[in-house]
């Protein structure tokens, strides 16, 4: 839970989880949070969330 909203993480794979906590992080700090999980390996350009879109 933060300010910008709430997700249930059970049972989600591991590309899963990051989209998800990054859809509820703060918006100055999803860009960085995107590019070190395509470092990762667990981003990709095919994960439904955008930074842009994230960011409206």
């Amino acid at each position: 839970v933060t300010e910008h909203g709430k997700v249930n993480l059970k049972g989600m794979s591991t590309w899963q989880r990051a989209e998800a906590l990054i859809s509820v992080s703060d918006p100055q700090f999803r860009d960085e949070l995107i590019k070190q999980a395509q470092e990762m390996k667990i981003w990709t350009k095919s994960n439904k969330i955008d930074a842009k879109k994230l960011a409206l």
